[in-house]
Order: C-alpha cells, then structure tokens, then sequence
C-alpha cells in the first residue's frame, strides 16, 4: 500500500511500514511502533481526515496518529486478523474488511475509543470471504464494491 499524507508517502507491506518525507527526501522506518503490539506489516492503509492513518496488519486494526507519532490498536479481540482491506467512506464513515467478515465504522465522534461500528458477516447475510485486499472501491453512484475469493 502507498498512500501520501501532506508532505509525507506512508508505505506499507506485509513486513514494513514506513515513511518517506518528500522534502527532506528521507525514509523512515516506523516498525518500531508495533513493539508488543504483534507482528509488523501494513497491508492497507487509509487516511480519515483526523491526521490518523489506519493500518490493516496482519494483527487487526491500527491507527497511526501522525502528530503523537503513536499507534493505536482499534477494537482488537473484535477485529482479528488479516485486515486486508479498507476505504474511507462518505459521511465520516470507515470501511474494514477482513479473512471473515466487513465492518463500518462511525467516525464522526473522532475519539478512537468510543467509534460507532457496525459488522457484517454471514449472520446477517454477508457471505463474502477473504475481502481482496485494497480493491474495495466506490463508484460514482456511491456503491461500495466489495470483491471477495467467494463472491
């Protein structure tokens, strides 16, 4: 995943996670922030408007809070797992997507500990699988679409 953020590139692989300034034309490598927190890696990323950058691993849901320069775990023993993929949405909305199921998150309230969150998983009807990692996309009609190894 590569997403720019102001003057910055935030990369992200199953091992790494960094940054590269492109003023200063330097890398960083921001691995370090998953210390006790499971195994590196940033298999998606996405940028919510609130200087937060969140990070599907393959350990659940991260954000990276960009001016503390911290990273936050986000409803873990909830979202485990490969987050494969996510997309902010309109109306401050986050879309994650995961091995088993999809969730939507209400950012409106803009405090990491108290998000709104919706799921979705065969239980009430969604029977996609394996989510396929960063293709979720909207259309111009606002249809979320969402491929998945089993739909």
């Amino acid at each position: 995943s590569v997403l720019p953020v102001k003057d910055k590139i935030y990369i992200g692989s199953y091992r790494r996670f960094c940054s590269y300034d492109v003023k200063s034309k330097k890398y960083r490598d921001l691995n370090f922030l998953f210390d006790g927190k499971g195994l590196p890696g940033a298999i998606s990323l996405a940028y919510d408007g609130y200087q937060n950058i969140w990070i599907g691993s393959r350990e659940g849901l991260f954000i990276y809070h960009i001016p503390g320069d911290t990273l936050i775990p986000i409803y873990p023993g909830l979202i485990n797992g490969f987050v494969m993929a996510l997309k902010k949405l309109q109306n401050d909305k986050m879309f994650v997507g995961t091995n088993n199921e999809a969730f939507i998150i209400d950012l409106a309230r803009g405090d990491v500990n108290n998000y709104r969150i919706k799921i979705f998983n065969h239980l009430n009807g969604f029977m996609g699988q394996e989510i396929a990692q960063n293709a979720v996309f909207l259309d111009r009609t606002d249809t979320l679409w969402i491929p998945s190894a089993t739909c």
